[in-house]
């Protein structure tokens, strides 16, 4: 197995286009099939534009994350993996007021578990506080790690909530967003004293294997 670790397709940053050179590296007879986790590189183009990137290895392709026409795809199940969280944190932790940093407005898995994080507030009978659903901020062009830092930001200094009072869980939509979020949090440990912050990124691939599964507590 070869891993050609490039970067988003489509990005708008000129370094990222460079690294993608990397994915010219497959076109070689030494490979005999492609694994393309368009989940993670390819939310900024359109699906014919994944196909097409696809296509031109001229190989059998299995697509990972995202379903694409006439590719074979393994999907996680985003409904799963919210509900996993959400009942973690609210029946072991005995969490309610659960906050939720979301992913970029109209990509694919996050808008997904948004709408299972909303589904499963009301199963639960919990009011949802239109506050706790934080978007991500940032343009398309900004680079991705900035951006999910940006998310923790706007929750800390921008909703008015306060933690402990307002809030008393916060679930983020991927890994890499609690990741930072942990960061920051740790940096402000004064402000954040009086809640107990809890991260549960989890998904399920449709065989029910767990995936990007972290829990930090603090």
């Amino acid at each position: 197995m070869i891993c050609f670790k490039g970067n988003q397709l489509g990005s708008h940053l000129e370094f990222e286009n460079q690294g993608n050179i990397l994915y010219d590296l497959g076109h070689t007879e030494r490979l005999d099939g492609i694994l393309f986790c368009g989940a993670f590189i390819s939310h900024l183009i359109s699906p014919q534009q994944k196909k097409d990137f696809c296509d031109r290895y001229q190989l059998p392709v299995v697509s990972i994350g995202q379903a694409l026409d006439g590719i074979p795809s393994l999907l996680v199940d985003n409904a799963k993996g919210i509900q996993e969280a959400m009942a973690h944190l609210i029946e072991i932790h005995n969490r309610r007021r659960i906050v939720y940093l979301k992913g970029p407005e109209g990509e694919m898995h996050g808008e997904q578990r948004c709408a299972g994080y909303r589904q499963n507030l009301q199963e639960y009978g919990i009011a949802l506080d239109p506050r706790w659903i934080v978007p991500m901020p940032g343009e398309a062009a900004m680079e991705w790690t900035q951006r999910c830092q940006l998310s923790t930001y706007r929750l800390l200094d921008e909703t008015g909530l306060q933690p402990g009072r307002d809030y008393d869980a916060i679930l983020a939509y991927n890994d890499e967003v609690a990741l930072q979020g942990l960061g920051i949090l740790l940096e402000r440990t004064h402000k954040t004293n009086r809640a107990v912050i809890l991260w549960v990124c989890k998904s399920r691939d449709l065989t029910g294997r767990g995936r990007n599964d972290q829990r930090t507590a603090r």
